[in-house]
């Protein structure tokens, strides 16, 4: 049981550290498309 649990909270740590990736990526895209939009 608590093998398990100790992979299951591997994956809940992995799964935030992709969430942190995707959301770091979002906020790249979101600056170059605002400062795309304001040099036009």
């Amino acid at each position: 049981m608590d093998l398990e649990k100790n992979t299951y909270g591997a994956q809940f740590i992995e799964y935030q550290e992709q969430l942190e990736d995707y959301k770091n990526q979002f906020t790249g895209y979101k600056d170059q498309f605002v400062s795309y939009l304001t040099s036009v």
